[in-house]
């Protein structure tokens, strides 16, 4: 399709971000930098961490490859079931 057609199958919000202008990313940088505002994003420390954290963390990363990735979008499996177990435990309802 020529990008005209994809435009007009776009929704609004889509064919505004297909013509530049600010990301979202910038506006939520732009928000978070608010008086009162805790910014809980990615952070750009002007400091090393903790030995002990920094040591542990380096281990767990180079320990197993497959262990150093994100998440699939449902959760881990061992998680989901922990958790499932616990709220069920929790409530006297099973869950899934």
């Amino acid at each position: 399709l020529r990008a005209s057609r994809i435009c007009m199958v776009l929704s609004s919000r889509a064919r505004a971000e297909l013509g530049g202008g600010v990301s979202q990313f910038a506006e939520i940088l732009r928000l978070a930098k608010q008086p009162g505002v805790i910014d809980l994003g990615q952070g750009f420390p002007d400091f090393l961490g903790d030995a002990l954290a920094r040591e542990v963390a380096s281990e767990a990363i180079t320990a197993d490859a497959a262990l150093n990735q994100y998440t699939a979008p449902m959760g881990s499996p061992g998680l989901r079931k922990a958790l499932a177990d616990y709220y069920s435990r929790q409530y006297r309802d099973p869950l899934g």
